[in-house]
């Protein structure tokens, strides 16, 4: 990784003038790049390959192949190799040509660099994001059973197998993890891959109801059976008749009512509260806690039949915590199916980019709500960022504190940051603009923009396209 925790990157630097070349290679090289140069157009293809650049500066005017030349040859041989175009002040429309052409940004001569160490932090999110979603494509064609609950680590691919393994057998199965695991999501998955996949699903959360109301709710009651029993009740066991009942948080169920249930289990048979009569009881039973339950055995509040009887086949989930090659995975994903459930995008738009500050603040935390947390956090950003960039002011304060960039030369806060982006941001849109005269559907449609979604960017940077024209 670079000192500013943007990932380390092969960079060709191509330019004819040796002062040029040896400023940028300096520059780069120090904030920790693997740097290659070329002093000609001819050079930068063979180079280009050798040194697998991922990110080429390419210079527009040199003797010999012009960087217009090399521009299409350098993405034929790489097709996610980024170019940055470098050009002169006066030469807008070969800045505009490069960028229809394929590259992704434009430097112009003298190169700032600041604004360069800008353009490579982007360059690398948006290679990131291209391997995300590579990595994404391969796991989708390749490992199918995983695609409802997606995951990177390899202990839950593991556990998912056994999922998969345990779910066409009638046996119980308990699901254990902390909260926000994923633990009804897991019984989701064993059920659609069961022989009882079209049959009813039934979930009941043993924690939010009282011993009484429990049973009563399980099993059903008849008329008059207790105050406020006006009609004949079904409960749970008979709704889930031929299917499966899902009873989460089962640590939280009384002894007392331990006992009924293990009859259930073991005679398939009960009573609906206030009855005597026996009713046949067929199901597939999965349950899933979050307390530990050989303590509650120990404590004596878990009779030990009851556990040996629900303790058939155990599935952990881990913490997310303790699966970090999961969380920037699931947040990605999380934020292109919140940004399309909610209309911010489309298919067809360039894929959310992830800054460094926002990469590193979810990598230090702890996420003791853990997947649901991070689904929740991927919601809060996409609410809060409606122009598409994930900007770390939008972050819970808790998360803000956990960023950590640190430059050679002293540090930048993240407002610096985003005050380098936005004054790059205006420069860029402002050369468009007065290259197309102050034509606001002519620039969208040489920037690759929708017309309305220009408007509102110059709008939120406070600029008024009329007065270009």
């Amino acid at each position: 990784m670079t000192q500013d925790n943007t990932q380390r990157l092969r960079i060709l630097v191509v330019d004819d003038e040796p002062e040029a070349r040896l400023l940028l290679v300096s520059a780069l090289a120090a904030d920790g790049h693997d740097l290659y140069e070329a002093a000609d157009g001819y050079t930068a293809l063979t180079m280009a390959d050798e040194s697998r650049a991922q990110v080429v500066l390419l210079d527009q005017m040199m003797p010999g192949l012009s960087g217009m030349d090399c521009l299409a040859p350098l993405l034929k041989a790489g097709p996610e190799r980024l170019v940055l175009f470098v050009t002169g002040r006066d030469k807008a429309r070969e800045a505009v040509a490069a960028l229809q052409a394929g590259a992704v940004d434009y430097l112009v001569k003298p190169i700032d660099l600041d604004v360069l160490r800008h353009a490579i932090r982007r360059a690398g999110q948006h290679l990131a994001m291209a391997e995300e979603n590579r990595m994404l494509r391969t796991e989708l064609e390749q490992a199918r059973p995983s695609a409802e609950f997606p995951t990177r680590d390899q202990r839950m691919k593991e556990l998912l197998q056994k999922a998969v393994q345990a779910a066409p057998t009638e046996a119980t199965v308990l699901i254990t993890g902390e909260s926000g695991t994923g633990k009804e999501v897991l019984a989701r998955f064993i059920q659609k891959r069961s022989h009882r996949a079209d049959r009813p699903f039934v979930i009941v959360n043993c924690s939010a109801l009282s011993e009484q109301l429990l049973e009563s709710e399980l099993f059903g009651h008849v008329k008059g059976a207790f105050t406020g029993a006006y009609q004949d009740h079904q409960g749970y066991v008979e709704a889930a008749a031929g299917g499966t009942l899902f009873l989460d948080e089962i640590g939280d169920i009384a002894p007392s009512l331990q006992v009924k249930l293990l009859r259930v289990l073991e005679d398939r048979q009960f009573s609906r509260v206030g009855d005597t009569a026996l009713r046949k009881a067929e199901f597939r039973l999965l349950t899933a806690t979050n307390r530990d339950l050989d303590q509650l055995l120990r404590a004596g509040k878990l009779r030990e039949d009851f556990y040996y009887r629900i303790n058939v086949f155990r599935l952990h989930l881990p913490p997310l915590r303790d699966r970090p090659a999961d969380i920037l995975f699931l947040f990605t994903r999380f934020i292109r199916e919140l940004t399309l459930r909610m209309g911010r995008r489309t298919l067809d738009d360039k894929p959310v980019v992830i800054p460094p500050e926002v990469r590193d603040a979810l990598s230090r935390h702890t996420w003791p709500g853990n997947v649901r947390e991070l689904r929740n956090l991927a919601e809060r950003m996409v609410i809060l960022n409606d122009d598409g960039d994930m900007d770390p002011a939008h972050l819970p304060e808790g998360l803000q504190a956990l960023i950590g960039i640190h430059r050679q030369n002293g540090s930048a806060t993240t407002s610096q940051l985003r005050e380098a982006r936005r004054q790059f941001e205006i420069r860029f849109l402002l050369e468009q603009l007065e290259l197309n005269e102050g034509n606001m559907a002519a620039t969208a449609r040489q920037i690759g923009m929708h017309p309305v979604a220009l408007r509102q960017k110059l709008a939120k940077l406070g600029i008024d396209a009329r007065l270009l024209r």
